[in-house]
């Protein structure tokens, strides 16, 4: 699985993350009891489904969405972010 951190005014809301072998993508918010990592998940959630309905697989989709800006409370990726990789259980904790 790759990912990238997503920062937000306070610091990291969470990662966006591709696996290719699982054919998923999604966020994982950092705090799930806290609106701004919330509303960061729902934004990048929409990005992602949107990605996949032109048909993008996941890691080209985790290209792309990198490269948007913050828009709606999303947050953003650092411009020279680079994915790095990891396992989701790894990002959960």
């Amino acid at each position: 699985m790759r990912y990238v951190p997503v920062l937000g005014k306070r610091g990291v809301l969470g990662c966006l993350w591709a696996s290719a072998p699982e054919n998923a993508a999604s966020f994982e918010p950092q705090d799930y009891a806290d609106d701004e990592h919330y509303e960061a998940g729902l934004v990048w959630r929409d990005r992602l489904r949107s990605a996949a309905d032109r048909g993008l697989s996941p890691l080209p989709a985790l290209t792309e969405l990198t490269r948007l800006p913050e828009e709606g409370g999303s947050g953003r990726v650092t411009p020279s972010a680079e994915p790095m990789s990891s396992t989701l259980a790894s990002l959960k904790k």
